[in-house]
């Protein structure tokens, strides 16, 4: 099974995020939107998971949620993974809760870390709301309509749990199914 840790977003927050921008880039086949309901903050990917893994990635979830308290995310603006010249990811952005989301991500790697998993992203833990995929070259007209939105402010939410998420892999797109939830201390 394809597993990763994640913290959802509330349906209004993925309202927000595609009110407006898809419109002004509408029918452009360079972007694939991810769809709302697959929509959240990835705290760490673990990959294809073998079943007997299972409990020993509950039980660090759970270490790591007993000891972070809950906290509160805005999510503000847009950029372009790796960078506007070469774009492969539109994303939005999280001003409050930056800190508090590379903590918990952080956490979460070091108590894997622990059970066996070793997590070599050679890119820094950077939080973001992953809008829309960007495959071959992004027409010049739909890039400045989508940076028309950098500093937009999408809204704010209450974290109070994080998720194990697995992810089914379909011809058409990705489908990601709750396997367990963690409550953060209170």
């Amino acid at each position: 099974m394809r597993l990763f840790f994640a913290i959802p977003i509330p349906q209004e927050i993925s309202r927000k995020a595609s009110e407006g921008i898809r419109e002004k880039v509408e029918n452009d086949s360079s972007l694939r939107w991810v769809p709302s309901e697959n929509q959240h903050f990835t705290l760490y990917f673990l990959g294809e998971v073998k079943e007997e893994r299972l409990k020993s990635i509950r039980d660090a979830g759970q270490a790591v949620a007993s000891k972070h308290p809950p906290f509160t995310i805005q999510v503000l603006g847009t950029g372009f993974f790796p960078d506007q010249e070469r774009p492969r990811i539109f994303w939005a952005g999280v001003e409050k809760g930056k800190e508090e989301l590379k903590t918990l991500a952080a956490s979460l790697s070091l108590a894997l870390k622990e059970v066996g998993f070793f997590h070599q992203d050679a890119h820094p833990f950077v939080p973001h709301l992953t809008l829309a995929r960007i495959k071959g070259r992004i027409p010049l007209r739909v890039k400045e309509a989508l940076k028309l939105f950098q500093d937009r402010d999408f809204g704010s939410f209450f974290v109070d749990r994080f998720l194990l998420m697995e992810s089914k892999l379909f011809p058409e797109r990705a489908i990601y199914y709750p396997r367990e939830t963690f409550l953060l201390k209170v």
